[in-house]
């Protein structure tokens, strides 16, 4: 018998004896069951874990015991267990005093699954070391010069589990004092994907799509003391966060063949690639936080943190191959990373007349990147020799300040009528970046209005533009540079390219909501949504994203125990890029406007539920009484479907090749039926039905196989298509 099932037992057992107490008041509920899969399907069970055709045995429980009202005891506890016996068990225990302490278990695990039709021909020696089979023939340097592949090809499955074990304890001290400590432990294992890359530039880098193992822990100790008094209130905490695992490199044999550029014993079999996983990092961040209510109609509030951030893994060596000329060593052993982090949030409320109240909001944000800078000598992508002094390379310790201020005001105009407006400041600064410094300014105005007791109505418009100083494009690549090694005019991206986050940009956003409560059976809601981002014309880029969102919502109470519902939604994402293509060391090409490209891509979605219930339905056909169910019998049904395409529309110059690109679509059509039935005033049975059927057509991963493409190893995994049912049958008994 497994642990869980053992832990539900002594519960219900503990139960029972309490029932005999009568200063307490104690009930338990436990449910048994078990479901069929009709088929394997990674995608049906990516979040539950039922992903393998057959049965399953899962069990419930809860149970909790109080003092009864006319006791003077304190002292409570509480259990409860869900799908044990599952990839998704879930348990929580509580016991405590009233008014005094509490102290709180937690455990759960949630699988992530993402396919199970993957192949490879490396085989895993040691510690994320991927290397090829002794018979490995390749005669070039593409994919498609791997003699033998198919005949090493290995089924490959990418998914992890986490687990999570929260600590709580609680404790009410003297003078309106309170203490709380949170102890979390959360451990992910698994399997994800690697791009591992060979190569340093955009004609000799090749590549292979690598399983990389998933080993890790983090710890996270959240510590509180507060105080509460009648027109203050402040507090203090610590949270502190540490992360390990267990790899920290990903190694890999290099299947290809010689390719031109590559130093001499970089190909296959005796060249190899490296790169650094995950380090080992921490957190840690200290606050101090307040309220004070100066009169009944004035309250402000403040939160203080400090806080920094540790690495200092070491750094693993310039390369891998020994064939490849080093004659540098690293400069330091470590990262020595270190950034300090102080925020402050301040807010002040108040009512200067009965019909209005303001909201005054200040936010600073100050990330002090304080990593020491050094040089460094790569070895590109562990393919050629170490690079020389005038071609070195200086890490960017980035740091960031953000500051924003605000100002809300809201205005009841009459019962029926009220209108918010509001306008807010934010600038940023960047350290090594194109932009130093952008302000946004945000203006917003919005009403409610409640023109008749069955009808509510809201609209809401914003207005934002964000403004940034000159734009240097090539500012982070001297910054990464011996002084006097890159040219004033030097480039790394096309000088007219301007990255989103930094460009200038105008924002509209409109919001509409209105609701209909036609009577108390019968309600109605109607939402929209409109968003814009239009970026200047005049840069490469990102130049315009436009969204349309619609909502309608229903809900019917058809009888006393019929209930239906439902909603269908609409959505249209839409963005306009622009670019040039170009090679730096192709005269002409950066300044050809016959190199142009642009692209316009659309995300269309669809999504609509529908929910009915009926109650006590034996009430409505007495027919089931002469069946012999005397019970109560509870039934609904769900239905569902959620659709998506998305188109890609390319134009170029004429120097450029085009060709138009499939749209991608994605179809998932569910229903399920569900029955309760009271067997007996504390035993009940459940049967439910699912189904789900999920199609997909997307040219980026149908039918590329591991080498279709040249340059490119890939695990060849399909989209998913499939048709599956889930019928579950359970039984549930009330102590």
């Amino acid at each position: 018998m497994k642990p869980a099932y053992l832990i539900a037992a002594a519960v219900i057992a503990l139960v029972n004896t309490a029932h005999a107490n009568d200063r307490r008041e104690t009930e338990a509920e436990a449910e048994m069951g078990s479901g069929y899969l009709s088929d394997d399907s990674f995608r049906f069970g990516r979040y539950t874990g039922l992903v393998d055709e057959g049965f399953e045995l899962w069990l419930d429980f809860s149970a909790s015991s109080t003092p009864a009202w006319n006791s003077e005891e304190r002292q409570y506890w509480f259990v409860r267990g869900d799908d044990l016996g599952l990839d998704t068990i879930f348990f929580e225990g509580e016991i405590g005093r009233f008014g005094d302490q509490s102290l709180t278990l937690r455990y759960r695990e949630i699988p992530h699954y993402f396919f199970d039709d993957g192949a490879t021909p490396f085989r895993l020696v040691d510690e994320n070391f991927w290397v090829l089979p002794g018979e490995w023939q390749v005669s070039g340097d593409t994919t498609s010069s791997f003699i033998n592949l198919n005949a090493f090809l290995t089924p490959v499955e990418i998914k992890h589990e986490r687990e999570r074990l929260d600590l709580i304890w609680e404790k009410q001290l003297p003078a309106n004092w309170d203490f709380e400590a949170d102890y979390r432990h959360e451990r992910k294992e698994g399997w994800r994907t690697v791009g591992a890359v060979i190569g340093s530039n955009g004609g000799n880098a090749r590549s292979a799509i690598l399983p990389a193992s998933i080993d890790f822990q983090t710890d996270v100790v959240d510590l509180g003391l507060n105080y509460s008094g009648e027109r203050s209130s402040f507090g203090i905490g610590y949270l502190g966060s540490f992360f390990h695992s267990d790899d920290n490199q990903l190694r890999w044999q290099n299947p290809y063949g010689a390719e031109e550029d590559w130093a001499v014993g970089v190909a296959y079999p005796l060249g190899a690639g490296r790169l650094s996983l995950e380090p080992d990092n921490s957190s840690h961040r200290v606050t101090l936080a307040g309220s004070h209510a100066f009169s009944s109609d004035t309250r402000g509030s403040f939160e203080l943190g400090y806080g920094q951030m540790l690495q200092d893994d070491d750094f693993l060596p310039y390369t891998i191959n020994d064939a490849l000329a080093v004659p540098f060593a690293l400069t330091r052993d470590s990262l020595e990373g270190k950034i300090e982090t102080i925020s402050a949030d301040l807010r002040l409320t108040t009512r200067p007349l009965k019909e209005i109240y303001l909201v005054t909001r200040y936010r600073l944000d100050d990330r002090d990147n304080q990593t020491p800078r050094s040089v460094f000598l790569p070895v590109p992508g562990d393919s050629i020799d170490q690079v020389p002094v005038e071609e070195a390379e200086l890490n960017r310790p980035y740091s960031y300040r953000k500051q924003t201020a605000a100002l809300d005001a809201h205005y009841r105009a009459s019962r029926r009528v009220r209108v918010e407006a509001g306008y807010e400041v934010s600038e940023i600064e960047r350290s090594y970046s194109e932009v130093e410094q952008t302000r946004e300014y945000i203006a917003n105005l919005g009403t409610t209005l409640s023109t008749f007791d069955d009808l509510s109505l809201h609209l809401s418009y914003a207005y934002s533009e964000r403004r940034g100083e000159r734009y240097i494009g090539n500012r982070p690549l001297r910054a990464a540079h011996l002084p006097g090694t890159v040219a004033e005019e030097d480039f790394e991206n096309h000088p007219l390219l301007r990255k989103y986050y930094l460009a200038d940009r105008h924002r509209d956003r409109l919001l509409f909501r209105a609701d209909w409560f036609a009577s108390e059976k019968l309600s109605v809601g109607l939402s929209t949504a409109y968003h814009k981002d239009d970026y200047t014309d005049e840069f490469f880029g990102l130049n315009e994203v436009a969204l349309h969102s619609y909502t309608l919502d229903a809900s019917y109470l058809i009888r006393e125990n019929f209930h239906v519902s439902g909603f269908i939604g609409l959505d249209r994402y839409e963005q306009d890029q622009s670019g040039r293509s170009f090679t730096p060391i192709v005269p002409g090409q950066v300044d050809d406007p016959e190199r142009n490209w642009q692209v316009n891509a659309a995300d269309r979605f669809t999504t609509m539920h529908i929910a009915a219930e009926h109650e006590a339905l034996q009430e409505r056909f007495p027919i089931l009484n002469q069946w012999g169910l005397n019970g109560d019998l509870d039934a609904g049904l769900e239905f569902g479907t959620s659709q998506s395409t998305g188109d890609v529309d390319l134009s170029t110059g004429p120097a450029l090749a085009n060709a138009p690109l499939p749209e991608i679509e994605t179809d998932l059509r569910y229903y399920k039926l569900f029955a309760d039935y009271a067997v007996s005033e504390n035993s009940y049975l459940g049967l439910s039905l699912t189904h789900e059927q999920y199609d997909n057509d997307d040219f980026r991963i149908d039918r590329v196989d591991p080498a279709t493409m040249d340059w490119v190893l890939s695990l060849g995994q399909d989209t998913f298509d499939y048709s599956v049912n889930w019928i579950e049958l359970s039984f549930r008994r009330r102590f």
